[in-house]
């Protein structure tokens, strides 16, 4: 017997979504929006607010009142968009590092180096960005914040003169992309202890590869990896890494990948530990946006290491 809670999805259900949606989009339209940075004097309830949410989210989760000062001394900043009803309700959020190493960190532990140095910052890393709520991901907040906070930072006279922003950011569908290579038996020059271990992620809970043996595969891994990257879409024309494509459509270049640049178990769970450094370079963001929109072409920063994506 049909329950008399089911319905059947007609024109006037369709109808009403659509209309939800571009009510949502109205309320929450960036023009709505106003930019804060969050530091330890930010409301308390915020601050609970935030370490909850980086749990759930983010890729670097903030796991203790120690580690919430960590993200916000000095040399780190977490920016937030909020609408004006939801004033201590961070809608997304972005933690940027600034390091003053005059290179660009290939991996958390130079980052963190990089923010030691008594020289002044010369480059801003974006390493977490994080929305808060799921009823909003379809909107491009996270983008807009970005953008704002490229602003925020070159206009911060406290801070000096930066010079670069980029990020250092995940791969997290590569290992899944792996498997569905090696699920289609397409050749590759992977060891069969690796091609058994990646096989092993997903279905036995918890198992990460050992770093000696995805290092032992370097070579090839980094050429599948940039094949990932580069040539992997989806449509024929978005990214199939969902950063990958969220960096990409809001105007980066690829800049660099980075071998090891997070080893902790997650992150070899997802990527076997590699990580991305994506440019915003302010003066190519717009021209970047429109030839990956339009056309799907991935821009490749002319600098460091950019030739290894022809392997």
């Amino acid at each position: 017997k049909r329950s008399p809670f089911c319905f059947r999805q007609d024109e006037s259900l369709d109808e009403m979504l659509i209309e939800l949606s571009r009510l949502l989009r109205d309320w929450f339209s960036i023009g709505m929006m106003h930019i804060r940075r969050i530091s330890m004097g930010s409301p308390a309830d915020l601050l609970l607010k935030l370490m909850k949410y980086s749990r759930m989210y983010s890729p670097k989760p903030i796991l203790s009142w120690e580690d919430m000062e960590k993200r916000l001394e000095k040399r780190r900043r977490i920016y937030a968009y909020f609408h004006p009803l939801l004033e201590n309700e961070p809608l997304v959020y972005v933690e940027v590092a600034l390091v003053g190493s005059g290179s660009v960190p290939a991996s958390f532990l130079e980052m963190e180096q990089g923010q030691e140095t008594t020289y002044p910052p010369t480059t801003a890393v974006f390493y977490a960005i994080a929305s808060t709520q799921t009823g909003l991901r379809g909107l491009t907040l996270g983008e807009f914040l970005i953008r704002r906070v490229l602003d925020e930072l070159s206009n911060d006279g406290s801070i000096g003169n930066l010079s670069r922003f980029v990020t250092l950011s995940p791969l997290p569908g590569f290992v899944v992309y792996l498997q569905q290579i090696i699920r289609s038996n397409t050749p590759t020059c992977l060891s069969r202890e690796m091609i058994a271990a990646i096989t092993r992620i997903g279905v036995q809970e918890d198992f990460a590869p050992r770093t000696g043996l995805i290092e032992l595969n370097r070579t090839e891994l980094e050429k599948l990896c940039f094949d990932y990257l580069l040539k992997a879409k989806r449509r024929r024309i978005r990214a199939l890494d969902p950063v990958a494509n969220f960096h990409l459509r809001n105007g980066a270049s690829v800049l660099r990948l980075n071998w090891m640049a997070d080893t902790e178990k997650q992150r070899l769970r997802e990527s076997l530990g590699m990580c991305v450094n994506y440019e915003y370079d302010k003066d190519m963001i717009e021209e970047n946006h429109r030839l990956y929109t339009l056309h799907g072409h991935i821009v490749q920063n002319g600098g460091e290491k950019a030739d290894k994506a022809d392997r």
